[in-house]
């Protein structure tokens, strides 16, 4: 979190009013405020544990088994369509620590519509390296998410 803007209350309860509003009557709120994606992120971290615990249930066992079967010649690609700030890619690096997979590589493209994530995303690549995880890279691409995956303005 050092690496982003300080969170700002104000401005991430405005951005929390936004998603009810958005269940509610389907309107999409703005992330474009540096501050509200801050406390966004201090808010949801908890759901990094999302995918592991998906990953975790009996029905996933033998995706589990290959993913984190060591001395793995591939990369593990993952694409995170209106992904945010990356809390899934977070929770696999996290999982392939506690099965000590430490040889998985894994790349995770973010595709999203709000271009300010990108420095969460870069963000947390840092802290990553930072901390010695190795084998595992992280990138942000612009995508409109309120669109088709293959519509002529995702084309990248």
């Amino acid at each position: 979190m050092e690496l982003l803007p300080a969170a700002a209350i104000a401005e991430t309860m405005e951005l929390k009013r936004g998603l009810c509003l958005s269940t509610n009557i389907g309107q999409r709120p703005s992330f474009e405020n540096a501050q509200a994606r801050s406390g966004y992120i201090q808010a949801k971290i908890n759901r990094c544990g999302n995918l592991p615990s998906l990953l975790l249930t009996e029905e996933l066992s033998e995706l589990r088994s290959k993913l984190f079967r060591s001395k793995q010649p591939k990369c593990w690609n993952m694409a995170l369509y209106g992904g945010g700030p990356g809390f899934d890619a977070l929770g696999l690096v996290f999982m392939r620590e506690y099965f000590r997979a430490y040889d998985v590589n894994f790349h995770t493209t973010v595709y999203d519509n709000e271009p300010g994530w990108k420095a969460a995303i870069d963000a947390v690549e840092i802290t990553l390296g930072r901390v010695g995880l190795q084998n595992v890279s992280l990138n942000f691409q612009h995508c409109d998410i309120t669109m088709d995956v293959h519509a002529p303005e995702n084309k990248h």
